[in-house]
């Protein structure tokens, strides 16, 4: 027997704004690394005579510090603000022992302290959620 009776499906919906938050929280430490670390990086490499190098360190170095300010700012928790400057640190020591298998073992914390980021983050964003509202 055919059954000819239309299945009727609701549309997509477009994502709440509870829905973004997790997202944000998985997303954030990524994006504070794309700040961080290439700041990080260049003042660190960057050598050369003359004024205009050293205002682009000045500038790469401010950019980094504001980065790592931002971590610690915005209800994001002092766990995570920790975490993301442990990811710099890690970022500087990679560089420095770069040709050696130390190297390695940098990046690999380095990827555990990411991980760690983003369960600091959706830690205190559930934290957030509990928490009674004040007015």
């Amino acid at each position: 027997m055919i059954n000819n009776t239309a299945q009727t499906t609701s549309p997509p919906t477009a994502p709440t704004t509870t829905d973004r938050v997790p997202m944000r929280a998985l997303s954030e430490p990524y994006a504070f690394a794309l700040l961080q670390w290439p700041a990080l990086l260049g003042v660190l490499s960057l050598e050369g005579d003359g004024f205009a190098w050293l205002v682009l360190r000045i500038a790469l170095g401010a950019v980094a510090a504001l980065a790592i300010i931002g971590a610690y700012t915005g209800h994001r928790g002092l766990g995570f603000g920790n975490a993301m400057l442990a990811c710099c640190g890690c970022v500087a020591a990679a560089w420095w022992t770069w040709p050696t298998p130390w190297s390695l073992a940098w990046l690999a914390l380095l990827a555990l302290l990411m991980l760690a980021a983003q369960g600091l983050r959706l830690r205190d964003l559930a934290a957030d959620k509990r928490r009674p509202a004040t007015t």
